[in-house]
């Protein structure tokens, strides 16, 4: 397991500083890649739970997120953008597949003195790997792919347009009555707001005044 194998890629080179930088290299390049992997399911995991939020306040009252709440239902915004209760595992496991990586591959030094400090020729610098932490790693890392997949893949009904960090989708559905001036302060919900300019179209937007849920076939602005 880990650095305890003997196992060394066919990248053996002299012990000096090129063949030590290009074996740590070697070494270090998938960390960069898994860094940039976690990124991208950060970014999925990130999006998934901002349109779960946005879609539970066609459901229920709840008071909006910011950064400085004040006293009011205000809500404060995630620290890590996302609940505890996801950043947490996603960390976890981050750091966790790191290690293993880090364990599947590592860089090796193999330095011979003689007794006045003289350095062998035989000295070499290499590149070790562990077969038995590489599949650890990637069973891991199977885990959490499929696990990502099926929360992404579990159907949710929708009751109000999807807005996908949408500026204009956002935009459009911020628009309350005219006497609902301190609704950012109340909790709020999304729905229909009564008609109070006439005519056969109506209005859905956030309100903390009472709403109903929209009717499929009918015109709303």
């Amino acid at each position: 397991w880990g650095t305890n194998s003997k196992l060394l890629l066919p990248t053996s080179t002299s012990f000096d500083t090129r063949g030590i930088l290009l074996n740590a290299w070697l070494a270090n390049t998938p960390q960069i890649l898994l860094s940039l992997a976690y990124f991208s399911i950060n970014r999925v995991v990130t999006s998934a739970h901002f349109s779960q939020e946005w879609e539970g306040f066609s459901r229920s009252r709840k008071g909006l997120r910011v950064t400085n709440p004040k006293r009011s239902s205000q809500r404060t915004a995630h620290f890590l953008q996302i609940p505890y209760r996801w950043a947490l595992p996603l960390g976890f496991l981050s750091g966790m597949l790191h290690w293993m990586l880090s364990q599947a591959l590592f860089l090796v030094r193999l330095e011979m003195r003689d007794t006045a400090g003289v350095l062998y020729p035989q000295s070499t610098c290499a590149c070790g790997y562990s077969p038995l932490s590489l599949l650890c790693f990637s069973l891991v890392f199977w885990v959490l792919l499929i696990s990502i997949a099926w929360i992404l893949a579990c159907k949710v009904k929708l009751h109000m347009p999807v807005a996908d960090h949408c500026s204009a989708v956002i935009s459009a559905a911020c628009h309350p009555p005219p006497d609902d001036e301190v609704a950012f302060l109340k909790q709020v919900q999304w729905g229909v707001v009564r008609n109070r300019f006439g005519g056969t179209i109506e209005h859905c937007t956030f309100s903390s005044e009472p709403v109903t849920q929209p009717e499929e076939g009918r015109c709303y602005a």
